[in-house]
C-alpha cells in the first residue's frame, strides 16, 4: 500500500485541490495506478483551461451504488466553450488514458 503522505504531496505538488482529502487518499492508496494519471492531468488540462483550478472529490455514484473519484476543472467559460474544450481533452488524452484503468475516475467541468 502507498504511503498517504506521499500521495498527498505528489498530488498537491501538481496544484490539485482536495474536497474530501481523507476519502481521496484512502481511495488512491487502494488504487495507486490512478496517481500518475491524476498528476499528468494538469499538463493536459492547462492546454485548454490555462488558469482553471483543478479539484479532486469522492462522490457517490447513484447508478452503481459505489464511489467515484471526480477530477473537476473549475471554469468561468461559457458552457459551450467549456464543453468543447472538455471534448478536445477527451479526444486527445482522456479516452485512451481512462481505458488503462478499471478504477472509477471521471473528468468533468464545474462552473464557477
Amino acid at each position: 500500500m502507498v504511503n498517504s503522505q506521499e500521495i498527498y504531496r505528489e498530488i498537491d505538488s501538481c496544484n490539485i485541490s482536495f474536497r474530501n482529502k481523507r476519502e481521496i487518499i484512502f481511495h488512491l492508496s487502494k488504487y495507486p495506478e490512478l496517481i500518475p494519471i491524476i498528476t499528468q492531468a494538469p499538463r493536459k488540462i492547462r492546454n485548454y483551461f490555462p488558469k482553471s483550478p483543478i479539484v479532486l472529490e469522492m462522490r457517490k455514484d447513484p447508478e452503481k451504488g459505489s464511489s467515484i473519484l471526480m477530477l473537476y476543472i473549475q471554469t468561468s467559460l461559457s458552457a459551450e466553450e467549456a464543453f468543447n474544450n472538455l471534448d478536445m481533452i477527451d479526444e486527445i488524452w482522456w479516452f485512451n488514458t481512462s481505458k488503462k484503468t478499471s478504477c472509477n475516475l471521471c473528468l468533468h467541468v464545474e462552473f464557477q
